[in-house]
């Protein structure tokens, strides 16, 4: 990669929403800029490492039931991931906005890119005839975030709307379906992400370089052995 980003920081201990709120806007920014400067190489590496992780790393199996998204802004890129999916029988599905206001998404089936459209933003979601599933019925989710830390907190692009899709994962103490794993560039993670009450966290954080679980977060670079499945 040829940016960095690892002195990234939020400020801790931050005593009102308004502050909070600032921190999150001017730590979203820092994150947008230092992925505008990376090569077109570095994101088509980053995101070869992805789908290989996924493998290794078995949270790509046979027929799961997978969403992913479609990157934008430099975002990370899951198009090889997406590809080997397919291979191994997944069912994929894509985000679709069905209420901007209100901060609402579902998710569709992803039937190959002829299917996808453009909304009002911009972004490319599968059509709206596309078969649709609960998020509860989901096993894997693949989270675009701008910044990450090791406790597995996100901080998203700020419309909130994966936190409020999968809220209810908040209320369960023992089984967790599906499980969320984000998805960013090792410079985006930081020593702390301003958190507010209703922000939902990463069961892991999956990098260019290695996998972040959840309690701890464990490391295991690209070139350990296969870590042990969720």
């Amino acid at each position: 990669m040829t940016a960095q980003a690892g002195s990234a920081s939020s400020p801790s201990g931050i005593a009102s929403a308004a502050d909070r709120s600032a921190a999150r806007g001017a730590l979203r920014r820092q994150m947008r800029q230092v992925r505008a400067g990376l090569t077109l190489q570095d994101q088509q590496h980053a995101a070869q490492s992805f789908a290989r992780q996924a493998l290794r790393s078995r949270l790509l199996k046979c027929g799961l039931k997978v969403a992913a998204y479609v990157p934008v802004r430099n975002e990370a890129d899951l198009a090889p991931l997406i590809a080997r999916a397919l291979k191994l029988r997944c069912r994929v599905y894509l985000p679709r906005i069905v209420n901007l206001r209100a901060g609402r998404m579902e998710f569709l089936r992803f039937e190959g890119l002829r299917h996808l459209r453009r909304n009002a933003l911009g972004l490319l979601e599968p059509v709206s005839s596309a078969p649709r599933i609960a998020p509860r019925e989901l096993d894997r989710v693949f989270v675009p975030l701008a910044a990450f830390d090791a406790m597995g907190n996100r901080l998203g692009t700020g419309g909130g709307f994966y936190d409020r899709r999968f809220a209810f994962l908040a209320s369960r103490r023992q089984w967790r379906k599906p499980r969320l794993i984000g998805v960013a560039y090792e410079m985006q993670r930081v020593p702390s992400v301003p958190k507010e009450p209703w922000d939902i966290v990463m069961d892991a954080v999956m990098t260019e370089r290695r996998l972040y679980r959840r309690q701890g977060i464990t490391d295991n670079v690209v070139n350990d052995p296969p870590v042990t499945p969720l």
